[in-house]
Formats: structure tokens, C-alpha cells, sequence
């Protein structure tokens, strides 16, 4: 997978000036949009910048009060995996940029993710989330779960990305098909910009 095909910056700056013509399929989600439950433990969070381990302080915050795309990502996945993470990087910036955050859900602590991130130069934030609650919590585990599970009977979802809208409901969403080609960084930042603006004009009513 080419990762600069995922990544246009002609696209992103077209999809910045259209996005009042983008129509966004929603699916309606039950998560309250204030709580995600995320855990702060420290053993939960793999936080990298430019492929560097970063140590500090765990703001659950940004998470909950902001447009969050919400990616699945397993090692089991391989190559393709890889490719998906290097995308979600490329992007990572500019989802901030546009009001949002980033945040890739493991399901279970991998044991190679700091050689990942340092050879690839990752700036990601990972979250592990063995029972899958975030999936079950955004109503997204149904869609994601498959047969395949490893040797500790975890299941492994397909690799995903969600933008989670104010509401918690879906602005986006892509699910990996052998058939089909990456997620569109264009829309997903489409998404989260259309997504923090409307948080915006609701703060001035």
C-alpha cells in the first residue's frame, strides 16, 4: 500500500473548502459523548512521537470533548497493518490541526509496537483494549469482530477507522476489504473539521 496515495495534500485542502457540500453517512451510536471510560492506567497507553517512546501524563479529556477517529489495529494483520499505521501517521497532524484526536486501539499489549514505531517513525497513541469495551461501547464490535483469534483466544478485529462525531455517531468509517483500497485522509479530516465546527457554533448559541 502506497501511503502517499492516502495521503493528498492537493485532496485534503480541496475536501477543507467542499465540506459544505459533503454529505456524511451517520450511524447513530449510544456512547455518551462526554465518556468513553477510557482507563488511565499507565500499562493501557503506548504514547510515540517521531517513533520515540513518550512518558507523562495521561489526559483522558481530550479524548472525550473533542471529534476522535478511533482506529483498530492488531500486529496480526501484518504488512497491511504496518501500511495502516504509516498512514494513520502521515495524518495525525492534521486531524489535531482540525479540532480532533487520533487514538489506535490494540487488542492486547504487542510486544514488537516500540521497534513499529521507532523504524517507521510513528507519532500515534495507542490504547489496549483487551476485552474490546470501546468496541462494544461505540456499537462497532458486531461489524469489526471476525473467526480468526490468536493463540490467547483474543479475538483480532479488522483494521478500521471511525471518525466519532459530537454525538458519538459515525461521520465516517472505513473497514479493511481485501477488495478495497485505504481509507480516504481526505474524508477522515473532512469529517473531524465538519465535526469540531458544529461543536463550535453550538459553544456561541
Amino acid at each position: 500500500m502506497n501511503t502517499s496515495t492516502l495521503y493528498d495534500e492537493v485532496a485534503v485542502n480541496e475536501a477543507r473548502l467542499s465540506f459544505n457540500n459533503q454529505n456524511f453517512q451517520t450511524n447513530s451510536l449510544t456512547c455518551n459523548y462526554t465518556d468513553l471510560h477510557l482507563s488511565a492506567a499507565g500499562n493501557r497507553w503506548y504514547e510515540y512521537y517521531n517513533g520515540a517512546i513518550t512518558h507523562g501524563f495521561i489526559d483522558l479529556k481530550k479524548y472525550n470533548n473533542k471529534p476522535l477517529v478511533v482506529a483498530f489495529y492488531s500486529c496480526n494483520w501484518g504488512n497491511t497493518g504496518l501500511s495502516f499505521l504509516r498512514s494513520l501517521s502521515a495524518i495525525q497532524a492534521e486531524i489535531r490541526a482540525n479540532g480532533g484526536n487520533l487514538l489506535v486501539v490494540l487488542p492486547k499489549a504487542e510486544q514488537h509496537l516500540e521497534q513499529i514505531a521507532w523504524l517507521n517513525s510513528l507519532t500515534l497513541s495507542f490504547y489496549t483494549d483487551e476485552q474490546h469495551a470501546l468496541a462494544h461501547r461505540l456499537n462497532l464490535y458486531k461489524e469489526l469482530s471476525q473467526s480468526y483469534t490468536n493463540g490467547d483466544d483474543i479475538k483480532t478485529l479488522l483494521p478500521a477507522v471511525y471518525v466519532c462525531d459530537a454525538g458519538r455517531n459515525v461521520a465516517y468509517k472505513y473497514v479493511y476489504r481485501n477488495d478495497l483500497g485505504g481509507f480516504s485522509a481526505a474524508d477522515v479530516i473532512s469529517a473531524v473539521y465538519n465535526s469540531a465546527r458544529f461543536i463550535n457554533k453550538k459553544e456561541f448559541i
